[in-house]
């Protein structure tokens, strides 16, 4: 009896030990360069043949469980926040843009050091506002400094794919670049006189480092 009982001690110790291994929690943060793609060319009514595009930057918690100890699932839930702009001879249009992510991704590890990440992202809109800024307006003598804000509204969803690629700096501490393609529509649902939205979907590309606590 006393014998069964140290075996079965034994047996919870090795598998919390096991499940330890196999589960990881951390944290990832990432600078993020962004823009519009699926726009028409005379989307902004021939004010600019550029997309709108611009900088932010990603910060959210990652989670790990190693199905095998060259493949790794890590999902995680970040918070992003962006602003992407395009310049014309007399206004610049702005998209503020804060989301939600949920990237579900699979980590396949090289040589214990290297990874690739391949794996659909989930997006949700928290707040978007889209303003036309400017400092003078035609026509008028004085100069004047103004924003106005379009009713445009973001879609709540969105989809798309990540991939990248990443190495570890020391044992828990890595470094990653990450390419995201949305496939839905950013705005399918806007009317605006200056602007055809229509087709304008987000890609970004992100520097990114992460840091696993367990």
């Amino acid at each position: 009896m006393k014998f069964l009982k140290i075996a079965l001690m034994t047996l919870c110790l090795a598998s919390a030990n096991i499940f330890a291994q196999e589960i990881g929690f951390g944290a990832h943060a990432a600078f993020e360069y962004g823009f519009l793609w699926g726009l028409d060319d005379d989307w902004n009514g021939g004010e600019g043949e550029d997309n709108p595009s611009g900088i932010g930057f990603v910060a959210g918690v990652q989670g790990r469980y190693e199905y095998r100890p060259f493949l790794h699932f890590t999902p995680e839930i970040n918070f992003r926040y962006s602003k992407l702009g395009q310049e014309t001879d007399f206004y610049e249009v702005n998209f503020t843009q804060m989301d939600l992510q949920i990237p579900l991704l699979a980590r396949g590890i090289v040589a214990k050091r290297f990874f690739a990440m391949l794996g659909p992202q989930l997006n949700f809109s928290v707040s978007n506002k889209v303003t036309l800024d400017g400092e003078t307006i035609p026509g008028n003598v004085v100069d004047i400094t103004y924003s106005l804000d379009e009713e445009i509204d973001q879609s709540v969803f969105g989809l798309g794919m990540t991939l990248g690629v990443g190495a570890y700096v020391i044992d828990r501490l890595s470094v990653d670049f990450r390419l995201y393609m949305g496939f839905l529509e950013l705005y399918p649902d806007a009317d605006d006189r200056l602007m055809d939205l229509s087709g304008a979907r987000l890609m970004t590309m992100n520097f990114g480092v992460g840091y696993w606590f367990l």
